[in-house]
């Protein structure tokens, strides 16, 4: 059995482009990381 804890807030902010710039970052890492063979963070 997995636990989950999750708080919900209310705000009026527009977090898409937020999320889309994070999403954009972590894409260009893995590509980074795949076309340089790097399979762990702790590589140099």
């Amino acid at each position: 059995m997995e636990v989950v804890k999750a708080v919900v807030f209310k705000h009026d902010a527009d977090v898409k482009p937020l999320l889309e710039a994070f999403n954009q970052m972590v894409n260009e890492c893995m590509a980074y990381a795949l076309k340089n063979n790097i399979s762990s963070p702790m590589e140099t």
